[in-house]
């Protein structure tokens, strides 16, 4: 049983190596000399965003892109706090053209999202999150992206805002092997994640695409169903971002609980995959932690040398830990080594835990109920 065991977690190994390598061999961008006059159409769908909306919006005035060829549209997603009066005073300040529009009957993310891309004039449709920040290279990388007419969707890179506790410092660990994951899948065809925070396609590809129908009842996905749709139109046109100037950052949860929902969130895109590549990777991530812990079990009650489970462990450690060393330097951060060894440590009963706590019951996002 062990041998088994042992060889879903090898498995599991040459998957992070393989990404590792990828990753490093991803060419990074060439930097915009933004010189690009594409409209495009900033779409940012908000509930009960009154503490973050208005930096956002600050940051996009400061924006190196000329603001006649770009416009900020906020979709007020039935926010019951002053979200909408903020961004509706902030329209006769900010230096670009600013439209709030409430969503009216329907409700949820997708839905905001088609009504902002409904209104839209951009032929380039740029979506970010209220709770994050860019910089002001942003809209320049991106537009320069499509001076190819061939390319139809970008993604780009999304970190965690720097933090001191050790729970933050867990999420930002985590959070940057995610990013350089769906690089890499993406770099090597079998595409699997993204992040709508940071993310642009042209506005006829995602009618082309059928927008979010098929996945409208999944509160998730947004972006990684959409991804993955117009990557089977044309899988040359998706491309990665892999610059330090495109960057954009959000905050981390601040407590267990939100943290929880979050992940259950993202679990429940299991249903809606229309292409295999993003469950085979979570089969892989599951069965070979889920293995770990077996094999942890089994040396612990006697039945195998725990000699053997602890060079099985540092098998899936070395990769893990050098898939974070290359991760956290592009994105500007340092490692704290006695973090990254708890993390290691727990990562398999997480991976095992929301494995199954994703796929069942109801769980909290935005003051909602979903399931």
């Amino acid at each position: 049983m062990e041998i088994v065991l042992s060889v879903f977690v090898s498995v599991y190994v040459l998957v992070l190596i393989l990404i590792l390598v990828t990753w490093i061999n991803i060419p990074f961008s060439e930097k915009s000399d933004c010189k690009d006059s594409l409209m495009m159409s900033v779409i940012i769908p908000v509930r009960n965003e009154v503490k973050n909306i208005r930096l956002l919006l600050d940051d996009l005035g400061k924006q190196k892109y000329t603001n006649q060829y770009f416009e900020v549209i906020v979709i007020d997603d039935h926010s019951d706090d002053s979200t909408f009066d903020i961004v509706a005073s902030a329209s006769g300040t900010v230096p670009y053209k600013l439209n709030i529009i409430n969503l009216d009957v329907t409700m949820g993310k997708k839905q905001a999202i088609k009504k902002g891309i409904e209104s839209s004039r951009g032929e380039i449709i740029v979506t970010t999150d209220a709770d994050c920040r860019v910089g002001v290279d942003w809209l320049c990388e991106i537009a320069h992206q499509f001076k190819c007419e061939r390319t139809n969707l970008v993604f780009g890179p999304v970190k965690y805002t720097c933090a001191m506790d050790s729970f933050s410092l867990w999420q930002s660990m985590e959070f940057a092997v995610l990013q350089t994951t769906g690089a890499s899948t993406l770099h090597l065809g079998v595409p699997t994640m993204c992040n709508g925070a940071n993310m642009a396609y042209r506005k006829k590809v995602f009618f082309r695409a059928g927008g979010f129908a098929g996945n409208e009842h999944i509160a998730s996905g947004d972006d990684e169903f959409l991804m993955h749709k117009v990557f089977l139109i044309d899988p040359v046109a998706v491309k990665y971002i892999k610059s330090q100037h495109a960057i954009v950052e959000t905050t981390p949860l601040p407590d267990l609980k939100s943290f929880i929902n979050q992940r259950r969130r993202w679990a429940s895109k299991w249903e809606g995959y229309r292409i295999p590549y993003p469950r085979l990777l979570a089969i892989v991530v599951f069965v070979a932690n889920l293995s770990i812990m077996a094999i942890g079990i089994l040396a612990i009650t006697g039945y195998i040398h725990f000699v053997w489970f602890l060079a099985i462990w540092i098998l899936k450690f070395i990769p893990e830990y050098l898939l974070l060393v290359v991760s956290s330097k592009f994105f500007g951060r340092s490692i704290a080594q006695k973090n990254f060894l708890i993390l290691a440590v727990l990562y398999p009963v997480y991976a095992v835990f929301f494995g199954i706590a994703g796929r069942f019951g109801k769980y909290s996002w935005k003051g909602r109920d979903l399931n």
